[in-house]
């Protein structure tokens, strides 16, 4: 898995946007039945270089950053070398909460219906915070250590890559409103790395590193397709 290591005085996290973004809509706009001229202002806008707009330095902040979640105007930071998960105010510009003591947090996500965190650790846990107070409801346990997580608004599932091994290596499935583990669970044989639900439909694709394979899950028919 990519990281990204914070110095050891601080961390900044930084926003970009793409040159010329600001322009106006006359300047963008793109008329009727002229195709070829609008294939090259796509084009045009696609090669536009990102343009540094901001920064939020997170001070005593060390050791390597992992996953990410925004929601409410704020980004979710897990600072895996810190033990911490960093909350930044975007319209703010600085730190505005700090969640300690969550030891090697991984993944992270927000969901605004249940308006949680929900925030994985390699040790085994998954923290589940409110995000008012960021106070812990509850911690929920995984054998092999929990590492990505993917939030499903539609079924407002919160979806759990865990295991470290063929025994425990699977993707299972917590109720953002009841914090309860449901029955949803796939074995997949090794431990999972990344993996995306799909935006239309019900497969979740997995990256099996040990397997060298992508699965495919349908969360309807419960098969697995490697």
């Amino acid at each position: 898995m990519k990281r990204f290591s914070a110095t050891a005085l601080g961390a900044v996290i930084s926003f970009a946007t793409l040159a010329g973004a600001q322009e106006g809509p006359n300047k963008s706009s793109l008329t009727k039945g002229d195709a070829k001229e609008g294939r090259q202002t796509a084009t045009t806008v696609g090669q536009r270089p990102l343009v540094l707009s901001g920064s939020i330095s997170m001070d005593g902040v060390q050791g390597r950053f992992d996953h990410f979640a925004f929601g409410q105007g704020r980004v979710f930071v897990s600072a895996l070398g810190n033990n911490s998960v960093e909350v930044l105010s975007i319209f703010g510009g600085i730190v505005e909460h700090t969640i300690t003591n969550i030891p090697n947090p991984q993944g992270i996500a927000f969901s605004p219906e249940a308006h949680k965190l929900f925030v994985a650790s390699a040790k085994g846990k998954l923290y589940i915070y409110d995000a008012d107070a960021f106070n812990l409801i509850t911690t929920l346990d995984f054998e092999g250590g929990a590492d990505n997580l993917r939030y499903d608004a539609a079924t407002k599932r919160v979806y759990v890559g865990c295991g470290d091994d063929e025994k425990t290596g699977a993707i299972a499935a917590v109720d953002a409103m009841t914090n309860e583990r449901t029955d949803e669970e796939y074995k997949i044989g090794g431990e999972p790395e990344s993996f995306q639900l799909e935006s239309s439909g019900p497969n979740i694709y997995v990256n099996i590193p040990d397997l060298k394979q992508i699965a495919v899950i349908n969360r309807q028919t419960k098969q697995i397709t490697r």
